[in-house]
This record gives C-alpha cells, structure tokens and sequence, in this order.
C-alpha cells in the first residue's frame, strides 16, 4: 500500500505544500519521501523515490511490478519495492512510455523527465490503483486520493452535476469524472504528459478477446496453470499468509492455493441477521483447509458509528453496500497483517454473474420468427407490469448496448427526470457505455457484457472500494485473479468455457474443483452480502425520512417521490433499499464533502432482525 502525489510547476511553498498532502495521505504508507526543485514537486508514500543522478528521471511509485526472476532471487518486501524502482528507471530511459503496458502488476505512477521537462501520470491497466489530477492555470495537482488535492482547488469544492446523473445509473462516478467539478480520474490504461505547453491523455492498452475453440479439459489445464502462478508470484515470502474468505468460491479457491504455499489466516464477515451471514460457509472451507479462521459480526449501529469515515476514506459516493462490509473486515485482518489477498475479477474473467446467463434464452427467443416475435412483443406491452416473462421479452427485443450498463442499475433517464430537481441535467447513460460498445462490437454478446464490465465495473466499483476500504486500515490487497498473464488466458476463453447449462465460470470451477470439498466448487455466487434490504425497513427508515425532510435536501432531489419508494419498500410492494441507498450516500458525502458536516455523527438507531 502507497501513493503518489505532487504538482507541476512547483512554485513558491512548493515543500510544505507537499509535507500537507502527504500528510493526509498517511493511511496509505508511514514512510514518506519528497523531491522538490524548481520544476516539480514529487511525493511517495510507503517507500522512496527514485533520487536525482545526472539528469535521470526522477519516480513516485505505488504498486507492485511482479518480475519473476527477482521473485526467485528476493521475497523480502524493501528489496522488491527497490528492484522495482530501479527496474522502472532503468526501463523508463530504454522504453520511454511504452514501458508502462510492461508493467505487470497494480500501479499508480508518476514520472519526471528533466531533459524533456515532462511529467507523465500512469494508471495500471484495469485500475487497481487509483490516480486523480487537477488541472488549474497552466498548473496540475495529483495525488492518489481526492482528498488530497482539496485544500489546492482555487475554486472551492463543487458538485458535478453531470457526474451526479451518472451516479445515480451506475452507483458509482464513472472515469473520467469524480463528484468533484474539475477533479478527474486517470482512467486505467491510460498515461498523460504535462509540460508548460501542452496536456495530453494516451491510452496504451485495451483488452483484446479472441475466443479459441478447445477442448474443456485443456482450457481448464490452462487456467489452473495461470492461476498457480499468478498465486505464486503475489507472494511476499513471509510465513503466514493472509487472505478474504466469504462464501463463495472465488475466495475458497485462493484460499486454497495460498494453503498450499504455507500456513494461512482467513477473514470473514457476518451480519446479526443471519439470512445475509456467510459465516458457517466460510468456516466450512476453512476446516477443511486448515486456516487460522477470524470472524466478525456487524450490526447497524456498528455501520452506522463508522459510516462518516467510510465517506471520507472513500473520497466520493460509491453505493455498493459491499463496501460496508470490506471495511469491517479489513479493519479486523489489520490486527494480523498488512498485506491481504483477496479474489476481485474471477467473475468478469471467467463469466460469474447471474445476468452473463441471460444471453443463451435471449439469442434463442431472438430466433423466433419475426412475426411470431412482434405478436408476442406487442402482447407483452399490454400486459400488466408485473406479469412473469414481461422484463424477458423487453430485455429481448431491446440492443444490448441498451440495456446492459454493467452489474449495477439504479436509475434510468426517465426516472431519473423524476428524482431530480428541474435545474438538474439527466445525463443518457449512454455517453459513458457507448464507446466500449463500439470496440467490441465484433464480439458476441457475452464477451460484449464482460468487456464493459472489466472497462467501467471493474475499475469504478470493484476496485475502488477494494482499494479505499483497506487502505482506510493501512492494508496493501493482493488480487492474483487480477494479473495480465491471468485475464490474457481469459480473454481467449470460449463460450462454452465461461457457461455450460447454466453454470457460470464453468471451466474455472471444474479447474479448481479437487481444492475444495465435496460439491463446493459448485457453491453459487457470494460476497459478504448486506441486510440493506431489512435496514431500510428497520433502523435506516427514521434516518431516510430525517434526511427527505432537510430543506436543502430539497434543492436537488423530489423529495415526496423518495417518500413514496420509502413507503412502497417498508410495505413490502417492492424492493427499493438500493435506490433509496443510492440517494442517501450521495447526500451524506455531499454534507460531508461539501458542506462540511459530519453526517450522522453519534446517531443511533434501533435494530431490528
């Protein structure tokens, strides 16, 4: 765990504008390094940077570039973090930019070109370490996290009303915007070149699937041969081992393999509410591989004391209620270790998700003949809302790149017209997912969902939770799933391999199957779920309607439209806890963020079961 940060031109106070924002940046790293000259300012937190010798380049580095030689030769964490220090620079004057689609691992970089007088900024290539820059008056401002580039924003802090559209669609700011109105995310894959002239953005990587017909069994031969060694080159070379462990099979499977290495401590998360606790799984796996098990069991006065520091660890909104439940965690794995191993991207590469599924009864019904198909559409449109196969058939007749905007969908446009205030723009959904519909449209259309997914999911949500939920208890997360030789495999994946009668990421659980016990390799889809449902039955309800009767609250949402999906969940009609969640993030950061209060602060609430 790391950051970068800085600015370019230094300017006047450059150095305790500096110490400033890596103070803030503590949590990512206790040791910190900076360079200032009369061109840029440099800071590193977690190590050091590369130091000034000729006219080198000078490096702020925060990431791991997984080599496997140096793996062979030296474990030890300072000795790899220099190797990789070096080996950047010394690439860097052989390669240039070309260097950062070498690198194999999590980074976030920033790199000083004194013969040229450029400053690059680089970003892994899918996001696993996040990189934010600030443009103002020919001057730019990075760090890893947004918090600390607020106190150099000249205008304020301010809203980004397009961003809040997008939010409210995907639950999260897509890239390259952030809720903050002049403050961007570098999007994955991508580098940027700043000088007194000119900025320019560069994108050097994007996925390439090309599905190859073969056996089953050789695909399987080959993941599990790509896994191990990914597993084998995240190692830190230390005793024990720490690693996530929920219900599901991503997490037992990697648990698994790190048993395999040595001796293994595994975190789990459980509710009060044992409907949403997937603790006697999680113990189940880890008595059968023998792992120092912890667990901890949460409750919504718990989430709610520790609510305003995930806000502010967060940086902006992010509605994924998992979240919640990667902090807990977290923050009891802390009390062992550092370094934590966890199993993000399985279901993107492989084909987990639920909804992949859906494109096998989809293309069949679209085999219909056309009349047949109008007949039936036009039947479907009369039919009364909830009436079963009524969604099938819309999902059916309407393109992909219409319907699928990734795994999460809270507002569409039209009601999206309704929640918010006249002054506020509806942004189509659209602008972000259209250009990713565009460079894969020669794929078929799972591989279709699964590129939009690994484009903005994977980085907007999956990663960015997972990187600001730990590094909120100074812990550094290893994701071998995540590694180029693993998702190169998978991109060459037939369908067949991802879902085969029904059963998603078939070829990767028939691969890992003799790991786990019995029939477990077959366990459905988990993740530390939330009660959110129940909570916003029970004690979220009284903290929904304080908020709907904020007067400021209603200067941007239709606060008597929020009331009624508030009363329609509570009635049991329907199941509104993610939307009304949605909202109720957003404007606990916005008084966080914005106005600077400290949104439900010693409140409590009843729990209910």
């Amino acid at each position: 765990m790391g950051a970068v940060f800085g600015f370019c031109p230094s300017g006047p106070g450059a150095q305790n504008k500096l110490r400033h924002m890596g103070l803030i940046l503590k949590h990512r790293g206790h040791e910190e390094t900076t360079f200032v000259n009369n061109r840029v300012a440099l800071g590193e937190r977690g190590s050091n940077v590369l130091p000034v010798d000729m006219g080198k380049v000078v490096a702020a580095f925060d990431g791991n570039w997984f080599k496997e030689e140096e793996k062979v030769k030296d474990r030890e964490a300072k000795t790899e973090q220099k190797k990789t220090r070096d080996w950047l620079a010394y690439e860097w004057r052989r390669m240039g930019p070309q260097l950062f689609n070498e690198i194999k691992g999590p980074f976030a970089a920033a790199l000083w070109d004194p013969e040229k007088q450029n400053l690059f900024l680089a970003r892994d290539h899918l996001g696993i370490r996040p990189l934010y820059y600030a443009i103002s008056r020919g001057r730019i401002f990075f760090a890893s996290e947004i918090k600390a580039l607020l106190p150099l924003m000249e205008n304020g802090k301010e809203v980004d009303k397009n961003s809040l559209s997008h939010y409210l669609t995907f639950q999260y700011v897509p890239h390259p915007f952030t809720m903050f109105k002049g403050i961007y995310k570098l999007p994955p894959a991508h580098y940027l070149c700043f000088n007194e002239k000119s900025f320019m953005l560069y994108r050097y990587w994007m996925p390439a699937f090309r599905p190859q017909t073969r056996s089953i069994d050789t695909v399987q031969q080959e993941i599990r041969e790509r896994v191990e060694k990914s597993v084998q080159l995240h190692l830190t070379g230390k005793n024990i081992n720490s690693a996530y462990l929920s219900g599901g099979v991503d997490s037992s499977f990697l648990a698994a393999l790190l048993r395999r290495e040595g001796r293994l401590r595994t975190f789990s998360i459980g509710y009060e509410n044992r409907k949403y606790s997937e603790l006697e799984e999680a113990r189940r796996t880890s008595r059968y591989l023998g792992t120092e098990h912890y667990e901890t069991v949460v409750g919504l006065n718990d989430f709610l004391e520790h609510l305003p520091g995930l806000l502010w660890h967060m940086d902006e909104p992010v509605a994924d209620p998992a979240a919640v439940s990667l902090y807990f965690v977290s923050r009891l794995a802390a009390s062992f270790d550092r370094v934590i191993y966890s199993g993000e991207g399985a279901d993107e590469l492989f084909g987990g998700y639920g909804i992949y599924r859906e494109t096998f009864p989809l293309s069949a019904y679209r085999r219909l003949p056309h009349l047949l198909r109008k007949g039936i559409s036009g039947i479907s449109r009369l039919a009364p809302r909830r009436i079963p196969g009524k969604n099938f058939i819309y999902r059916a007749e309407t393109p992909l790149k219409e319907r699928y905007v990734g795994n999460a969908f809270i507002f569409g446009s039209k009601e999206k017209r309704i929640l918010l205030r006249e002054n506020l723009p509806v942004v189509d959904y659209q602008k972000i997912t259209c250009s990713y519909y565009d460079e894969a449209k020669k794929l078929d259309s799972l591989s279709q969902m699964q590129y939009l997914d690994l484009m903005t999911w994977v980085p907007g949500n999956i990663n960015l939770k997972v990187d600001k939920m730990n590094a909120a208890n100074s812990m550094e997360v290893r994701v071998p799933y995540l590694f180029p030789d693993v998702w190169e495999l998978a991109f060459t994946l037939p369908t067949e391999a991802k879902i085969y009668n029904r059963v998603t990421k078939y070829a990767f659980r028939k691969a890992m199957e003799d790991l786990l016990q019995g029939n477990d390799a077959m366990r459905p889809k988990k993740g530390f779920p939330v009660p959110l449902r129940e909570w916003t039955r029970g004690g979220l309800h009284n903290i929904y309607k304080d908020v709907f009767n904020r007067s400021s609250f209603s200067h941007w949402f239709n606060t008597a439209y929020l009331k009624r999906l508030l009363e329609d969940h509570c009635r049991g009609n329907s199941d509104h806890s993610r939307k009304l969640w949605t909202v109720l993030v957003f404007w606990l950061w916005y008084e966080h963020f914005i106005e600077g209060k400290c949104p439900l602060r010693n409140k409590k609430a009843e729990e209910q079961d």
